[in-house]
């Protein structure tokens, strides 16, 4: 079994751990995200308008997540406009068609899943246009 620090998460983490088999990285990516705030951001665009979302997670280490976020919005007539917004719900690490996925449950039934590669150096990767930041502890309540 290798030992790999994990030295970030397209950032700084310092959390370490053996990898090996299915079981051992999806644990691996779940003490990863348990009990951390990451910031993620990301663009989405159309024809005519153009969106920017910022939001900050807290993963609870019980399996709740708290979100924050901004999502900025640009018309082609450079009409912008600001929107915040908060979100709350279950997060755990599984495996979806052969991948490691971050699955969301959001209160209103909703669900998110993000595709997770962990390199051979041990840093995570996240699915295409994201990007992401680790900022420290999760305020968990």
């Amino acid at each position: 079994m290798k030992r790999l620090i994990l030295k970030s998460m397209l950032v700084i983490f310092s959390t370490a751990c053996a990898l090996a088999q299915s079981d051992t990285e999806l644990e691996y990516v779940k003490i990863s995200f348990s009990g951390s705030r990451i910031f993620y951001s990301w663009e989405v665009n159309s024809t005519n308008v153009w969106s920017t979302y910022y939001e900050t997670h807290h993963y609870c280490p019980s399996g709740y997540i708290h979100i924050t976020g901004t999502k900025e919005t640009t018309t082609a007539y450079t009409d912008t406009s600001r929107e915040n917004y908060s979100n709350d719900g279950t997060w755990e690490i599984i495996k979806n068609e052969g991948q490691i996925t971050l699955k969301i449950i959001w209160r209103n039934g909703n669900t998110s899943n993000i595709t997770i590669e962990i390199l051979q150096n041990g840093m995570l990767r996240f699915q295409d246009s994201l990007t992401v930041q680790y900022e420290g502890v999760a305020n968990c309540f």
